[in-house]
This record gives C-alpha cells, structure tokens and sequence, in this order.
C-alpha cells in the first residue's frame, strides 16, 4: 500500500499531481500509445523526457500536441508549472523541477544521458513526494531505475511498461528489477491507471 500522505505540504501542493516520464529508444512509439488515450487531468501537469541527440532539433512537442487534450511544450529555464500542460525537455539539457519552476540545466550527463530519466524522477520525488507518478517507458540501458527507487521511497506511485510491449525492454527490465514498480502494463492500458491514481 502506497502512502499518500504529503507531510509538510500545502493544500495546493496535495492536490496538484505531477507525472514523470521517462523514455529512451522505442519510447516514443509508447509515449504516442500513452498520450493518445490520456485525457486531461485537471490537477496535473506531465514532464517529460526522452533521450535524444543533444544537437537536434526536436519535434517532440508538435507530434504530441496533435493528440489534443493536453497543451505540450518545450520546457523554458523558471517556469512555472501549470496543471493541463505537457512539458518535453529540450535536446542536452536535464529537466529538474525545483519547488513549482522548471529548471534546465547542463550538469554532466548521468548513465551517458543529458537529459537523463533518473534526474527527472529523482527531483520530482524530492518536490512533490506521495502527489508525483513516474512512467518508465521502452529504452535501452539502466536510465531510470534510480530515479524510480527514489520516487517510490518518497512516497509516489510508480507505473513500468511491460518488457514484454517495449521495442528496447532494458530499461523497462531494470526497473521492475528494484521492486519499486507499482503496475507493470502495456503503454496503452497506462491512461486509465493514471487517471485513477489522481482521484485518491
């Protein structure tokens, strides 16, 4: 049983969800499966990063953002999240929230990643505890499955694609392999879940 209790928190903080996904090779074939079937939330905003070559422009936003519902955007340096919205980390820069802002930043890549899923999850679990829900989806490697451990410590609900439903499973696979993962299930059967957890 998940604890949902956000200690310290304010009201606003409690009923405010933030959703964390993270996905590398294949990713985006799930990202679309998930996406496309995810209606809006109206108390929650997603963050979102996928690898990618840090030198090329992305699409990412305009692809996702045909999928209606959810207003999806590059990420900006400071700003401040918003409930509805879609943030996708820009090329070569991780994705950290930081209080209710976004920050983008330049450290060293982490697991030979920048933008990596695991500083992702790791900040989300720090700011937002019992309200965050990490989504790891298909890639390659480990990318992730610290980040899932933190966010689960800290109280959030975890969600794994099925290796079995991933185009690259490692990353799916080390995830489940922390025992830190709440639901294992194909990407297109995530939406639901999502929608239930930000009921309770």
């Amino acid at each position: 049983m998940v604890d949902r209790r956000a200690t310290g928190r304010t009201e606003s903080a409690k009923t405010f969800w933030v959703i964390a996904i993270g996905a590398s090779a294949g990713g985006l074939q799930g990202l679309l499966k998930l996406l496309a079937q995810l209606h809006l939330i109206p108390n929650c905003c997603l963050l979102i990063v996928v690898h990618m070559h840090p030198r090329n422009r992305t699409f990412l936003p305009q692809i996702l953002g045909r999928l209606g519902g959810w207003k999806v955007k590059l990420a900006e340096q400071n700003e401040a999240i918003q409930t509805g919205t879609a943030y996708v980390a820009p090329p070569d820069f991780h994705l950290v929230l930081s209080g209710d802002h976004l920050h983008l930043s330049s450290a060293e890549p982490v697991r030979m990643q920048r933008p990596a899923v695991d500083v992702l999850f790791a900040s989300v679990a720090k700011e937002r505890g019992a309200n965050a829900i990490g989504v790891l989806l298909s890639g390659a490697g480990r990318d992730g499955s610290v980040g899932l451990r933190e966010m689960k410590t800290a109280g959030g609900s975890t969600i794994v694609q099925d290796p079995a439903d991933a185009m690259f499973p490692s990353m799916p696979e080390h995830g489940i392999q922390t025992g830190c993962a709440d639901f294992v299930m194909p990407a297109q059967s995530m939406a639901q879940q999502l929608s239930i957890l930000c009921q309770s």
